[in-house]
């Protein structure tokens, strides 16, 4: 009986287990840029105020050093280094310095207009709890909601 019963379970744990996406270190974007920003951007010159948005950022498949956005703007980031990353979007250019990694960046920025601006990066959403929490089904889309300072 007692046999039966953790072969029954080992066969549940199987099946659970089969039926979740599998997910690797690599595909859970811990590269330090990954995951969901709060960028905030304060104008220098040119402008005047501070703007804040949030971007998600993704790696590109193939590519090492390159990263999308979606969120406010359309990214394109490119990893110079280990401690440096160019930031293009159709009217902006942004060279960010990782202060801590896959926590906060900060740098300076220009705009088509020759608005300079000074961005600070702020992680709040690493991807890999993200899509975790997406793939077992616990988190609903309006439950995903920032809420704290984060490491990507």
């Amino acid at each position: 009986m007692f046999l039966a019963v953790r072969v029954m379970l080992l066969f549940t744990v199987i099946l659970i287990a089969s039926s979740v996406p599998a997910l690797s270190f690599q595909s859970l974007g811990r590269d330090g840029i990954s995951g969901t920003w709060r960028v905030t951007r304060v104008c220098v010159s040119g402008c005047s105020g501070r703007t804040t948005g949030t971007e998600v950022i993704a790696p590109v498949q193939y590519r090492a050093n390159v990263h999308l956005g979606t969120g406010n703007s359309s990214l394109v980031l490119f990893t110079i280094g280990k401690r440096r990353i160019l930031v293009h979007s159709a009217t902006t250019s942004t060279l960010l310095n990782v202060v801590v990694p896959g926590v906060r960046m900060r740098g300076p920025s220009i705009d088509t207009r020759d608005n300079t601006f000074v961005s600070t990066w702020i992680c709040i959403r690493p991807p890999h709890l993200l899509e975790a929490q997406r793939s077992l089904g616990r988190v609903s889309p309006a439950r995903l909601m920032p809420r704290a300072i984060a490491d990507c």
